[in-house]
């Protein structure tokens, strides 16, 4: 079972917990050589959780949470019986490795993520998208994630959401795992080196 980090009811607190470690987000960025140098610098520099930088803000990440909570949340619900979820959750293993999915079912812990685009669903997954069911299927213990695509017009629906589901790749989860030991390796490592010359606090 993962372990519960947060409850999400306090966004500052979830927004702290979370740069503890590394979440699907994170990872499904770091996983190439530019994504990982502008991940650790904004790891060591994170923007205050009202930044307009933030990865908590933005027109596209409000208008999809809005629609989160308005609707696709219950739709799902209704029919797979996945509860929207705002906790975050760490891996048992190591704690650190942490995802919070957009939906989970609170008996049987299917997971679900949520997106909505200006796009059709494509017949491939974006390789960001993957990577972050990926991470969240490691970290939950799950062995699919339901992806729920919803298409809008400049911020209106199009159409009904559609549901497939996703099945990680095991040998790209132990590429991700190595990913991000190296990388909360090198984040620690550059905290103690700032820390010993005074540039950051204890």
């Amino acid at each position: 079972m993962p372990i519960l980090i947060n409850d999400g009811a306090d966004p500052e607190s979830w927004y702290a917990a979370h740069g503890t470690g590394i979440s699907a987000s994170y990872i499904s960025k770091a996983m190439t050589p530019s994504g990982r140098r502008d991940f650790i610098a904004n790891y060591l520099n994170p923007p205050p959780l009202d930044s307009a930088d933030s990865t908590r803000m933005g027109m596209y990440f409000e208008y999809g949470r809005r629609r989160e909570a308005e609707f696709i949340g219950e739709w799902i619900e209704t029919r797979y019986g996945i509860a929207p979820n705002v906790a975050l959750w760490g891996h048992k293993g190591n704690p650190r490795f942490l995802a919070t999915p957009d939906g989970r079912d609170p008996i049987l812990g299917e997971i679900a993520e949520f997106k909505t685009s200006t796009t059709v669903l494509p017949k491939t997954i974006k390789r960001e998208h993957r990577d972050q069911m990926t991470w969240q299927c490691l970290v939950m213990e799950q062995e699919r994630c339901l992806y729920v695509h919803e298409q809008h017009d400049n911020f209106t629906p199009v159409n009904m959401p559609i549901a497939q589901w996703f099945y990680p790749d095991p040998e790209r989860q132990q590429e991700m795992v190595s990913v991000a030991t190296s990388l909360l390796f090198e984040i620690d490592m550059a905290r103690e080196n700032l820390r010993a010359t005074g540039m950051m606090g204890k």
